[in-house]
């Protein structure tokens, strides 16, 4: 978990654990979050209303990531966030941590740490998605699911959900993480899961920006 977890454990009351499956809405673009939800397992996909009323994926958070953080500063959330796998996330609401800010000074520097990591999360997937090609947009971001995911061997969203993130269709992300594994960048081990060669990975995207 991130920083904020580690900072509430033992202090105050305790984060209340909750498993979600693939699909579940975590939070919702516009509403003001009453709680902090800090992804302990699984993917979740943050998305954005576009100017046509649709909603778009722009991110992939995973474990350690924070969610509701705008409803600290009294908010409206400015993206939605869609579970992509199923998994867990641990709870404790803004009142505590509010409380807990108050008295805390060390709390208070973590709080503004998983700012600058939400900020950062969002920037990280914006310079993925500007690469100049499919193939080396999904290779960012097979590097940003490992990094994210604390692990080389990658639970990857469905292609379907993929294709959303990056504009394409199913068929094109697959054949892409087919390039990949040729390029010894990836390798597949199952359906949803692959192992990613991080030295080989980074090689391969400093020459295709």
């Amino acid at each position: 978990m991130g920083a904020l977890s580690h900072a509430t454990t033992g202090v105050g009351p305790p984060l209340r654990e909750e498993a979600f499956s693939a699909g579940d809405v975590l939070m919702r673009e516009g509403d003001f979050a009453t709680h902090f939800r800090m992804i302990k397992l699984g993917t979740v996909f943050m998305s954005r209303t576009g100017s046509e009323g649709a909603l778009r994926p722009v991110a992939i958070g995973g474990r350690g990531d924070v969610f509701g953080l705008c409803g600290f500063l009294k908010q409206p959330n400015q993206v939605s966030a869609v579970a992509g796998s199923s998994g867990r996330f641990c709870e404790i609401s803004i009142e505590s941590v509010s409380t807990l800010a108050r008295k805390d000074p060390a709390f208070r520097d973590r709080l503004g740490l998983a700012y600058s990591d939400n900020f950062g999360l969002v920037a990280r997937w914006a310079e993925a998605l500007g690469r100049r090609t499919v193939v080396a947009q999904v290779g960012a971001g097979m590097r940003l699911l490992a990094q994210d995911q604390h692990n080389t061997l990658v639970d990857i969203p469905s292609h379907t959900a993929l294709a959303r993130l990056f504009g394409t269709t199913r068929e094109t992300v697959a054949r892409s993480i087919g390039t990949l594994e040729t390029q010894g960048c990836v390798m597949r081990r199952s359906a949803r899961r692959c192992e990613v060669n991080l030295p080989r990975l980074g090689e391969w995207l400093a020459s295709h920006p």
